[in-house]
C-alpha cells in the first residue's frame, strides 16, 4: 500500500522536466501542487503572493477576489493618468509598473523559494531560457482569463475598489479588467479593458535583466526562516 507524497512526487516531476519544453498542463500541475498542497501542509500558505495568484488564475475563468489583481488595476489607473506627463513616464516605465503586481518575474522568485525550502530541483527557474520554457505555456494557459475587482468584497479589495472609483481618470478610461493576449509574432500583452478602448502593454517575463538571475541583489525568500541560507 502507498499514497502519493506531494513533495517527493513534485521533486521527481521537476527532475524529469528540467531541460524540456513544458506543456500548459504540466505548468498547471506544478503550480497547483505547490500552492494548494505543499505550502499549506507546511503552514506556509499565503507566504508566496504571486504563487497564490497564479494558482487561482489557472483554476478559474475570471478572478475577482485577488488583492494583487485589485492593486494592479488601481496602479494602472494611476499610471495611465501620469503617462506622458514628463520624461520619466515613458513606455518602459509603464511596462514595468503594469508588470509589478501581477508579475511573472515575482512568480519565478516564489517558485525558486519553494524549491530551496523543500530541496526541489530549481533548474526551471534559474536562467532566462529555462524560465521561458515555463512562463510561456503559463501565459498561454491564463490568456483570456480576466482579472477584475469584486463588487461585494471588503478589506484590501474593497479599499482598492474605492481608490479606483476616486481616480482622476474619466470613468470611461478607468481600467475595468486585465487579461493576457498573444499575437502572431509570439509576443504576449496585458490587455487593459476600459469602456473607451483597450490598452495593451507588453508582458515582461523577467529575462530583460540578466543580472536578476538566479536572484536579484538583496532578494530574500518569503519562505526562509531565521538561519536559512539564501544561496
Amino acid at each position: 500500500m502507498f499514497i502519493r507524497e506531494p513533495v517527493g512526487y513534485l521533486r521527481q516531476f521537476l527532475q524529469e522536466r528540467q531541460a524540456i519544453n513544458l506543456g500548459p498542463h504540466e505548468v498547471v500541475y506544478i503550480l497547483k501542487v505547490a500552492a494548494r498542497e505543499i505550502l499549506p501542509a507546511a503552514g506556509l500558505g499565503k507566504k508566496c503572493q504571486q504563487l497564490e495568484v497564479f494558482a487561482d488564475w489557472i483554476s478559474h475563468n475570471e478572478i475577482t477576489r485577488s488583492p494583487a489583481g485589485a492593486e494592479a488595476l488601481v496602479k494602472i489607473a494611476a499610471a495611465v493618468s501620469l503617462h506622458g506627463s514628463d520624461d520619466q513616464h515613458d513606455n518602459k516605465w509603464l511596462e514595468e509598473l503594469v508588470n509589478d503586481d501581477l508579475s511573472f518575474w515575482r512568480l519565478r522568485l516564489d517558485l525558486l523559494a519553494l524549491c530551496r525550502k523543500f530541496e526541489l530541483p530549481d533548474g526551471m527557474f534559474t536562467t532566462p531560457d529555462a524560465w521561458h520554457r515555463f512562463s510561456l505555456p503559463l501565459a498561454f494557459e491564463v490568456s483570456g482569463r480576466r482579472v477584475s475587482i469584486s463588487a461585494d468584497q471588503g478589506g484590501r479589495i474593497g479599499d482598492a475598489r474605492c481608490r479606483l472609483a476616486q481616480s482622476v481618470l474619466d470613468k470611461a478610461h478607468r481600467p475595468m479588467s486585465l487579461s493576457i493576449i498573444g499575437d502572431t509574432q509570439h509576443k504576449w500583452w496585458w490587455e487593459i479593458q476600459t469602456s473607451a478602448a483597450p490598452i495593451q502593454v507588453q508582458v515582461l517575463f523577467g529575462s530583460f535583466r540578466g543580472e536578476d538571475f538566479p536572484v536579484p541583489h538583496g532578494w530574500a525568500s518569503p519562505l526562509a526562516s531565521q538561519g536559512d541560507s539564501q544561496r
